[in-house]
């Protein structure tokens, strides 16, 4: 999401007024919303259970406004070329926000359920009881239910025919068909796979009898009844000139819009007793469903298919539908093709707002969405957004102004009234600023006596310089991106661009541009060193980092080729010819049948090769003459037995031999297996067939690095602890044999010993999780083992919100028994967030005592962080005041 799309407004945590999800296994849900119009609202709520994360992103809307509609969205100009979500929004003006719409018939290229728009009859839907529909009345009352196909009937003088189907190519299936000019402006003629009569109709006569002839284009006022000669019509009855009228069903005349789902999840305010249309197991999901009083629209994805997001059931997603409020609901197309867009803040464009399982938006056939239709007034609210607020000197902090009306209408605002300052020194020059002091300040903008203050951190207190890469391979005028982040003493990591930092290479091997580095000379097994202030760090140029397992040479089959569809044509084999002039293996493809979907070839190992739990990267070489710059995967299982899907390469563009490879994303719990590799298309334009060789199947462990990195980090060892104050102290330590000479204390400990000595005193962290608590302290010992606070089926996380947000003291300790590392990136945030509240609410002072393998006093965004060396004697003390503390560090020989 773009930085400018983060619109929303953070208000409501924890219990929110009416929303509360009814899993009974909630550990913790927080909720943001905004307001988009007067009637539509946006919220999004990210919910923690004891086994994953439920990510809920919701339009709520007000139809009761009449200056807001709920309308189908389509491809007008070609009903059988699928689209985007964000492109079939291009087409109507005030979109403010859409959902993905029906299921589709690949095979087919349409939607499965029927469309209505304004009271016209897009296309018609299906008999198959399994889909139901969501539709508007033309008294603006909403409603779910199975409806009839809506058939029609063309009637003659002499002749009624019916008409099964309307802009669907259903002819092979003996179905009789209407088409018209948004179908794909021609008609069907002889591209049908049966042989047919197309009866062209305009203004209402009949204009000419087509006998099995090319496709025609079909103008305005025109459309054609397309006849399988297979069919029992007596077509000789109809004459050029003849009258055709187009009778409709008379439900019709009552209903503004439709648009086609699957099942009924939600029936009369409960999750309905039986599913229609079962879709069973864990998916991202979309739904739309509507209040008991018909007057509220909600509208719904939950994301899924990612590392500990995997998504929801259909009764899970009934629940949810009925906690935002919903009484009745339809599950609407989920997996890949779930899609919400919003207009953020000012913005006429729609962002996605969901996670998109396929790594980009799916093309679909139908969408829904909302049309505000509020006049655009002036400027009554102004949002500025920056890129970054914590920055060092002479790094651009850049500045986006938007602004809307009191109707949330964006509205254009003129620079020349902008006026931008600082408390700080810097200059500006248009809407960006180079600060030029260090320190705390704000930037100030003031648009026509409309004044925002944004915060700003200027530093110069810097422990680390961390890189996106620290092993470079190029070739001589070969280029790379190399991101330096500075990590500040407090934790706050900053990135900033390669060349405001010292480099030790000279202008001869390489030059500089931003961030990118580009090779002049060919140069091997160099170290290079960046430097900022006293704190560097080194990176290498063509040097052998990792060691390289071959775990399949294709000398033998290990597997077998499937595709998708089921009944694309594929092969795959050896061939004696390859890499290594010993044999590859050929992996076959034909992607011209079904062009409108995605479509795959996949060599499929019988038996997945279990990988180096060290390994980093898969490799491949491949031969590209004939792979038509398609997109190259691997898909590999972790140890839950979810799957995930590693891009070798987006596009084959080369000819001869290249060695291709991508990394083990870091949060893939492990062991893992690589389950097959495979050619994917899902751009309708690339459709043709051909083949790849592909040889050396291997994976890279790293090689442990010896380039040197100078930090800055405080010393843990520093002696800042009144040494003579022993009213109130605090030892962590896994010595036996130290000797307290406080007359006040709590020992944090896992000696049996000490444990048994002072029984009134210690906290025992051989227990799973516990606390110590007095007036001024809390002391929290808790189990992170596996990089995770859920090892307990959650109990663990009430037991930290529980004392965290209740407690009133003025000092908050937590010991953790394992590295402060979190695998699940939102866990470690929540985990954070928690500490925030503590501190908001108490003026707390906080530390995080981690078991690590050294010593080490770190920072994460302002909370200490000090790691014990598990392997050494050591005793951590604390002195505690009112509201600050003191400590030191002993190791003990």
């Amino acid at each position: 999401m773009k930085s400018n799309s983060k619109f929303f407004i953070i208000f409501l945590v924890f219990s929110i007024f009416l929303i509360q999800f009814s899993f009974s296994n909630t550990l913790n849900e927080d909720i943001i919303t905004e307001t988009l119009t007067p009637s539509i609202k946006y919220i999004e709520k990210k919910q923690l259970t004891n086994n994953k994360w439920i990510i809920v992103k919701s339009l709520i809307i007000d139809i009761s406004d009449n200056k807001t509609e709920i309308a189908p969205l389509f491809n007008n100009e070609n009903l059988k070329i699928p689209k985007t979500l964000t492109n079939l929004c291009e087409k109507t003006n005030n979109i403010i926000g859409a959902i993905n719409g029906d299921f589709f018939n690949p095979n087919e290229n349409t939607a499965i359920g029927p469309v209505i728009n304004n009271g016209d009859l897009i296309y018609n839907g299906t008999s198959d009881n399994s889909f139901n529909v969501f539709g508007i009345t033309n008294i603006n009352t909403p409603f779910i239910s199975n409806l009839e196909k809506f058939n029609l009937v063309a009637k003659t003088k002499k002749l009624d025919i019916i008409i099964d189907y309307k802009n669907k190519d259903y002819t092979h299936l003996d179905n009789t068909v209407l088409i018209d000019k948004n179908y794909n402006g021609f008609s069907i003629g002889n591209d049908s796979k049966t042989t047919v009569t197309e009866i062209v109709v305009s203004n209402n006569k009949i204009k000419e009898i087509r006998y099995n002839m090319n496709p025609v284009e079909i103008t305005d006022n025109t459309f054609i009844i397309v006849i399988p000669n297979s069919k029992n019509i007596n077509i000789s009855n109809l004459k050029i000139g003849d009258t055709v009228n187009i009778n409709s069903p008379q439900v019709i005349d009552v209903i503004k819009s439709i648009i086609g789902g699957g099942s009924i999840i939600v029936k009369d305010g409960q999750i309905n007793s039986e599913f229609s249309l079962e879709i069973k197991g864990e998916h991202p999901r979309t739904a739309i469903g509507y209040t008991k009083d018909r007057k509220h629209i909600i509208m719904t994805t939950v994301e899924g298919r990612k590392s500990f997001i995997p998504g929801v059931t259909e009764n899970e997603l009934a629940n949810i539908m009925i906690d935002l409020g919903a009484d009745y609901a339809l599950n609407l197309d989920g997996g890949g093709s779930s899609t919400l867009a919003v207009r953020g803040f000012g913005l006429n464009e729609l962002n996605v707002m969901n996670y998109l399982s396929d790594g980009s938006q799916r093309r679909i056939y139908n969408a829904i969405g909302i049309i505000s239709n509020y006049e655009t007034e002036t400027v009554n609210n102004i949002k500025a957004t920056l890129n970054t607020n914590h920055s060092i000197i002479n790094n651009p902090i850049n500045i986006e102004i938007l602004a809307t009306d009191k109707y949330f209408n964006p509205v254009e605002i003129s620079t020349n009234n902008i006026k931008f300052d600082s408390t700080l020194k810097g200059d500006f020059i248009d809407s960006v600023f180079y600060p030029k002091e260090t320190g705390k300040g704000y930037i100030i903008i003031n648009y026509n006596d409309i004044i925002i203050q944004k915060e700003i951190n200027i530093h110069n207190d810097f422990s680390l310089i961390k890189l996106n890469n620290y092993h470079i391979s190029l070739k001589k005028d070969e280029s790379t991106t190399i991101k330096p982040t500075l990590v500040t003493k407090d934790g706050y990591e900053i990135s900033v661009d390669l060349d405001l930092l010292n480099i030790d290479l000279d202008k001869e091997l390489v030059t500089i541009n931003k961030n990118t580095l580009t090779l002049v000379t060919d140069i091997t097994n160099t170290i290079a060193t960046l430097s900022y202030g006293d704190i560097s760090t080194q990176f290498d140029i063509n040097m052998i980092n990792y060691n390289t397992e071959i775990i399949d040479n294709f000398e033998t089959l290990k597997g077998i080729n499937t595709v998708y569809p089921t009944d694309l044509n594929g092969r795959f084999n050896l061939f004696n010819s390859s890499f290594d002039n010993t044999q590859s293996g050929r992996l076959f493809y034909d992607f011209t049948k079904y062009p409108k979907q995605t479509r795959a070839s996949y060599y499929s190992y019988n038996e997945p090769i279990l990988i180096d739990e060290s390994a980093q990267k898969i490799g491949l070489e491949v031969f590209g003459y004939l792979a038509n710059n398609h997109w190259l995967r691997v898909k590999i299982s972790d140890s839950g037995g979810n799957y995930h899907n590693l891009t070798l390469s987006r596009s084959i563009d080369w000819k001869n031999w290249k060695y291709i490879e991508t990394d083990i994303p870091k949060n893939i719990s492990k062991p893992i297996k690589i389950e097959k590799i495979y050619l994917v298309e899902t751009d309708f334009s690339n459709s043709n067939s051909g083949l790849i060789l592909i040889d050396n199947l291997q994976v890279k462990t790293p090689i442990k690095s010896n380039l040197n990195i100078k930090t800055n980090y405080s010393n843990i060892f520093t002696e800042t602890m009144d040494l003579k104050y022993t009213q109130d102290n605090i030892y962590f330590t896994n010595d036996d044999s130290i000797i307290i000479d406080s007359q006040n204390f709590k020992i944090v400990t896992n000696s049996e010993k000490l444990i048994n000595a002072y029984p009134l005193y210690n906290l025992d962290t051989n227990n799973q999780y516990d606390f110590i608590k007095d007036s001024n302290k809390l002391i929290l010992n808790l189990n992170n083992k596996n990089h995770t606070l859920i090892n307990d089926n959650g109990e663990q996380w009430l037991f930290l919100k529980k004392y965290i947000l209740t407690d009133s003291s003025n000092n908050l300790l937590i010991y953790l028994n394992d590295e402060f590392i979190f695998n699940d990136s939102l866990e470690k945030e929540l985990f954070i967030s928690y500490l925030k509240k503590h501190k908001q609410k108490n003026n707390s002072n906080i530390f995080i005592i981690s078991s690590n393998d050294k010593f080490l006093l770190t920072y994460y965004k302002g909370y200490p962080i000090i790691n014990l060396d598990r392997n050494t004697k050591y005793l951590l003390k604390f002195n505690f005041f009112k509201n600050f503390a003191k400590f030191n560090l002993d190791t003990i020989n």
